[in-house]
Parts: structure tokens; C-alpha cells; sequence
């Protein structure tokens, strides 16, 4: 009797123990399951903090800083200690020179020397003053410490270099964002920045001004694609001519 009770007490521990073997699998896959959803939401989290957010909630996709290496650091010391060296001989000039003085010549040559002051220290001013530049889905946005910031709607203007060959010592030459309706919105010293930048930013904006002239009046179009304007030099014209006639045709 004892025997078949021992037998029996077996018997049960035996299938307990396969019970608990056919159980055991389940839980491993649930938990190994419930592991890899929780790794796809961090991977899914860390995604979606790498996308970066302005103030108003639009998607950066593109920054512009300046640059740090050892050549922009003494370009920018050329750019800022020439400035301010002539600034000093210009002040200077003006009080050994021209302040006591009350005759014609006196007075135009202080005002030309006040203008040639201002020419070189609004370009410190500038400099200093801007704080970041970047373009969202819609629109470029240029940071300034002081003032009010540009907003300017992607499409409705360009970007190109121009070279101040009379100011070439003072590292004078810009990028320059000039609207379509002819008006220079802002200025940036190239010397501070990489010299693909203007490059870059032509390429994000290029889409848009397609878009743009593709959709302008004929009137319009060809003032501005007229070798005479600086948009002249734009070089995709072919291709919005192309999408302009398939608009007529269609």
C-alpha cells in the first residue's frame, strides 16, 4: 500500500514538474516580447529626440554655426583688429586735423571720414550681433542678440557671394540673401563661416525657388530671369522654363 502511495506522490511531482516546463517557454517568449517592444520605444524615443525644435515648434533641418578652427580665429582677428586699428586713425585724424577748423573742405572731408568710421564698425557691429541662422520646413530664420529676427518664407529669395573687391583687405566679402523683389534682407561675412555655406543653403532652397518662379506670371518671370538682374545667374532657369511650358500645355 505504502509502494503505490509513493508511486502515486511520483507520479504527481513528475507531472508538476512537465506542467511547470510547459508553462516556463510561454513566459520567456511573453517577457522576451515584452523586452523587445520596450527596446523599439527607446529606439523609437531616441529618434525623435534627435529631431531638433525651434521656438515655435518647427522642425530644424538644417543650422548654420560658425566656424572654430585656427584659420577662421585669425581671420576674425584680422577681420575685427583691422576695423578697429583704422577706427582709431580715423577719430584721431578728425580731432589733430579738422575739429577747429570751419571752411568747406573741412566739413566734407569729416563727413567722408565719419562714413568710411561707420563702414567699418557696422561691419563689427554685424558680426558681433548675429547669434544663429537656420531653415526650417518653410522658412529661413536669422537669430540676431539685438533687434528683431528674419524670417524669411523659403522661395522668396536667393543667396549668392559678393565680392567687395575695394574692401578685400577688411575681409569684406558676404553672403548675401537678396529677395526677389530686389532688396538685400541680410548680410553674412563669409570669413566667419565655411566657404561651402553658400553652396549648401542654395542647395536646401533650390526646390522651393522652382517652385516659386514656376508659378509667377510671365511678366514676372522674365523680368526676373533677365541677364541684366543678379537672379540671371541662377542656374536651374532650364528647368523652370521646362515645368512652365508643361503648365501652359497642360
Amino acid at each position: 500500500m505504502k509502494e503505490k502511495e509513493n508511486i502515486n506522490e511520483n507520479k504527481q511531482e513528475l507531472e508538476s514538474k512537465d506542467l511547470e516546463s510547459s508553462t516556463n517557454p510561454k513566459e520567456i517568449k511573453l517577457d522576451s516580447k515584452n523586452n523587445t517592444e520596450t527596446k523599439n520605444q527607446n529606439s523609437k524615443n531616441n529618434t525623435e529626440s534627435y529631431i531638433k525644435l525651434d521656438s515655435n515648434g518647427d522642425e530644424i533641418i538644417w543650422e548654420l554655426e560658425k566656424n572654430r578652427n585656427l584659420t577662421t580665429k585669425l581671420g576674425q582677428f584680422w577681420f575685427y583688429g583691422l576695423r578697429i586699428v583704422f577706427a582709431i586713425f580715423i577719430i584721431k585724424i578728425i580731432d589733430k586735423y579738422l575739429l577747429g577748423r570751419y571752411d568747406i573742405q573741412a566739413f566734407i572731408a569729416t563727413i567722408i571720414l565719419l562714413l568710411c568710421l561707420l563702414y567699418l564698425l557696422s561691419g563689427v557691429v554685424k558680426s558681433i550681433n548675429f547669434k544663429k541662422l537656420y531653415i526650417t520646413n518653410n522658412t529661413l530664420v536669422i537669430k540676431k542678440y539685438l533687434g528683431q529676427d528674419i524670417v524669411l518664407p523659403l522661395g522668396s529669395f536667393c543667396i549668392y557671394e559678393s565680392n567687395d573687391y575695394i574692401g578685400v583687405i577688411f575681409f569684406n566679402d558676404t553672403i548675401d540673401f537678396l529677395g526677389f523683389d530686389k532688396k538685400i534682407k541680410y548680410s553674412l561675412f563669409q570669413i566667419e563661416f565655411a566657404d561651402d555655406t553658400c553652396k549648401k543653403i542654395s542647395e536646401i532652397l533650390k526646390p522651393h525657388i522652382i517652385s516659386y518662379l514656376s508659378s509667377l506670371k510671365d511678366k514676372d518671370y522674365l523680368n526676373i530671369k533677365s541677364p541684366k538682374n543678379i537672379f540671371g545667374s541662377i542656374p536651374y532657369f532650364d528647368e523652370i522654363d521646362s515645368l512652365r511650358k508643361e503648365a501652359n500645355n497642360g
